[in-house]
């Protein structure tokens, strides 16, 4: 049950790395002007959590079945930086 909240944290965290986090917009910028996201493309999706968060999710899943030993540091750093964030937020 950890590593399911573990993963599902990490997979929030990257989420909103895809979908808002400063760090990604010149990057979302450059896909939306080729690839408008109201022309209901693909980039739509970096626009939407629900959408984004389906396909983490799935890298996150496996990744874990994969990858196990190497996911597991990456998993614990991304469900830190969440739980950070998420804290940071309700202050």
């Amino acid at each position: 049950m950890i590593t399911f909240i573990k993963d599902s944290l990490a997979a929030y965290r990257l989420t909103r790395l895809v979908v808002e986090d400063v760090i990604t917009s010149e990057l979302r910028e450059k896909i939306f002007e080729k690839y408008p996201p109201h022309d209901k493309s693909w980039s739509y999706a970096l626009t939407c959590y629900h959408c984004a968060g389906l396909w983490t999710g799935l890298v996150v899943a496996v990744a874990r079945v994969a990858a196990p030993r190497a996911w597991d540091p990456i998993s614990n750093g991304l469900a830190a930086a969440a739980v950070t964030g998420l804290i940071s937020e309700r202050r």
